[in-house]
């Protein structure tokens, strides 16, 4: 998923707002300009598709940004851990600058760090779309970026 490192399992069809029930905790007495949403399937299918029973975000209300999300497992226990380490402000957006994504049950790690050009020009929509005949998705996206004279390295 762009500007996460939630991972393309995470959002490969399952994961819109539809198919999960949210609940909304304002903690701001407590936790300053930090808003804390459950986000709990739907359905019994979409958790086991997902295999989330609970996800649990904190989203900086100020910077209108997601600052952590905690995936819990079906039993509930914690499967993984995103985290956002770094941000930089970006035109009038705050965006993801290193994030850090933890995998519990397999003990590994990851972090992305993140840079950002302004583009002289907005994508074509096409650009986006899966079953563009145009070929595969990333040598699209390549092309576009080296048209920008966006570095790729």
């Amino acid at each position: 998923v762009p500007g996460t490192t939630m991972s393309y399992e995470d959002a490969r069809g399952y994961i819109p707002t539809e198919h999960f029930r949210f609940s909304v905790y304002d903690t701001t007495a407590n936790a300053g300009d930090t808003l804390w949403i459950v986000a709990r399937p739907a359905a019994d299918s979409i958790r086991r598709n997902v295999g989330y029973g609970r996800l649990l975000i904190a989203v900086d209300r100020g910077r209108d940004l997601i600052l952590r999300i905690e995936f819990a497992g079906e039993d509930l226990k914690p499967l993984k851990s995103y985290r956002m380490l770094d941000a930089v402000r970006f035109g009038r957006a705050w965006l993801p600058a290193r994030t850090r994504l933890d995998h519990f049950q397999n003990r590994m790690s990851s972090e992305i760090a993140y840079r950002y050009w302004p583009l002289p020009s907005r994508p074509e929509a096409g650009l986006f779309d899966p079953a563009d005949g145009r070929g595969p998705f990333l040598p699209r996206m390549r092309d576009a970026l080296r048209r920008e004279k966006i570095p790729l390295e």
